[in-house]
């Protein structure tokens, strides 16, 4: 969860880049160095594959090989689908693109529709404490999903 939390302050590479500034939150708070190499690795994979970089369908998503980076990725793209379709969906210039980067997304996360709209019942709930479970049986790269 502390990853997740943290993967913003690596996003992109201004951010990594102030990261190893002295002042840096990493420093001055000496932020366990498992959390970072999660946050890192999420980076890598997160950035590998951007709505900019939507070709099609077929597009190739490589995950992780760290559990914990694929629950975090199903967090983050549910929450960021939520937002598109609440905000974005039918009025940004691109929203057909991107309600297909979604999709090609939470499709290799194995994330249904039908579980995406639990997920989003959670969101909506509120919900405090829940768990990250992981099925590693679910694909190559171990996705997690919330249960």
């Amino acid at each position: 969860m502390a990853a997740f939390c943290i993967h913003p302050l690596l996003q992109d590479d201004a951010s990594l880049q102030a990261s190893l500034e002295g002042r840096s939150v990493f420093l001055r708070h000496g932020i366990d160095p498992e959390i970072v190499v999660l946050a890192m690795e999420y980076r890598q994979v997160a950035n590998a594959y951007l709505s900019h970089h939507y070709q099609g369908v077929e597009d190739r998503i490589a995950l992780s090989c760290l559990p914990e980076v694929n629950a975090m990725l199903v967090a983050d793209k549910v929450q960021n689908r939520k937002d598109f379709e609440l905000y974005h969906w039918g009025s940004h210039p691109n929203s057909q693109v991107l309600e297909n980067y979604f999709a090609n997304w939470l499709r290799r996360l194995n994330i249904t529709e039908a579980r995406y709209q639990e997920l989003l019942a959670l969101l909506d709930k509120r919900t405090v404490g829940q768990e990250f479970v992981f099925d590693t049986e679910a694909t190559s790269g171990g996705v997690g999903s919330i249960e």
